[in-house]
């Protein structure tokens, strides 16, 4: 065999190989936006719940009593959203990630704040519940915007980190999750 052959034999390897390296990163990257992705349905799963809970406990024009104990089961649903949702912080904060797949760590941290935005925001709804009375003149705490800004944070950061090679169903399942 001569020299032109072997170099070009080991060039022809070498791509081989690389690529297959490439292939198998770009797996790894899909399997790791699985994880974050699945995650984050499971949270704004709890999040969607919490909100429809209220859509049906208070209606238009309650008189104070019924007014009173809407409050009092939104605040216990959404203390027990806000436990469920630190079981899922928890996992995401666990979550690893290749360190150059940062797009994705980025998107994970995004949608972490935004969790947090909206623990913060179950934990005033509770605390609203326990404090409200008859002779009460607090109002209910108002939606953050920190939820807002950390919802499209997070919604970007997610869009960037989807993989450019193996998508499998993440276009869709991100816009069913940040647009829909």
């Amino acid at each position: 065999m001569t020299k032109t052959i072997r170099v070009g034999l080991v060039i022809v390897l070498a791509i081989a190989a690389l690529s297959g390296l490439f292939i198998l990163d770009q797996h790894v990257r899909a399997d790791e936006y699985e994880r974050f992705l699945t995650l984050t349905e499971k949270a704004e799963g709890l999040m969607e719940m919490h909100i429809d809970r209220g859509q049906t406990l208070f209606k238009p024009n309650m008189d104070s009593a019924p007014y009173m104990r809407a409050w009092q089961d939104y605040g216990e649903d959404a203390r027990d959203t806000s436990t469920k949702l630190a079981v899922v912080k928890e996992r995401m904060s666990d979550s690893s990630f290749l360190p150059w797949h940062s797009e994705i760590q980025e998107a994970n941290e995004d949608f972490l704040q935004h969790i947090e935005a909206w623990m913060a925001r179950y934990e005033d709804e509770y605390e609203f519940s326990q404090y409200l009375s008859p002779e009460s003149t607090i109002d209910p705490p108002k939606v953050s915007t920190d939820i807002s800004i950390t919802f499209e944070l997070a919604k970007e950061s997610s869009r960037e980190a989807i993989p450019p090679l193996f998508k499998r169903d993440f276009v869709e399942r991100h816009a069913q999750e940040f647009e829909g």
